[in-house]
């Protein structure tokens, strides 16, 4: 397909999205779902997520479609919005993993005084015992996913694909759950 003839079936898309038809939607999403997701699998390396990557992409496309000028070419405008989330995520998990770092080294340092074998045990039986205290005050779904990544030590990935939530829904969560276990461990909560 000719770049003219790409630019002009780009603009009719775009005034059938504005005339709010659907269609053209599906049909947009038939031509580029797989490259978007192929984009998106280059930043994030999990197939479920480039795919959730690429449905956002589709689905900002549709929200934004009173905005899009007739000349916006629509693959590069996919990309870019692909390319920002799968970066997004990849800020959020750099983020929770850091946080994470810093809340075992802190447990750690407290547990490479310990005397002997039974101390550390008690001590390792105390954290525990905070998670579970601190995870009792959580909303039911923050803590589900708190206590699949500390109990099971699943990524966050993984918890996304076994509850069916958006990896973005996980990462929010896991955040407002390690903030409230940063303030345990710092000694200002509750």
């Amino acid at each position: 397909m000719t770049a003219f003839s790409e630019t002009a079936r780009d603009a009719a898309w775009i005034a059938r999205l504005r005339a709010n038809e659907e269609q053209a939607l599906r049909e947009i999403m038939e031509a580029h779902f797989d490259d978007v997701a192929g984009l998106a699998w280059q930043y994030v390396r999990s197939p479920d997520v480039a795919r959730d990557i690429a449905q956002e992409a589709f689905i900002r496309c549709w929200e934004q479609r009173h905005r899009l000028r007739a000349d916006t070419s629509l693959r590069p405008y996919l990309f870019r919005v692909a390319r920002n989330r799968g970066l997004d995520l990849l800020r959020q998990d750099a983020r929770a993993a850091s946080l994470e770092r810093k809340m075992l080294a802190e447990y750690a340092a407290g547990t490479s005084q310990a005397v002997n074998e039974g101390v550390a045990r008690l001590e390792a039986d105390e954290f525990r015992l905070l998670i579970r205290k601190v995870a009792a005050t959580l909303t039911p779904q923050v803590r589900e996913i708190l206590l699949l990544y500390f109990e099971q030590a699943l990524a966050p990935i993984e918890i996304a694909s076994m509850l069916q939530l958006a990896p973005s829904t996980v990462y929010t969560q896991l955040r407002k759950g390690l903030q409230v276990y940063a303030r345990a461990l710092t000694g200002r909560w509750p």
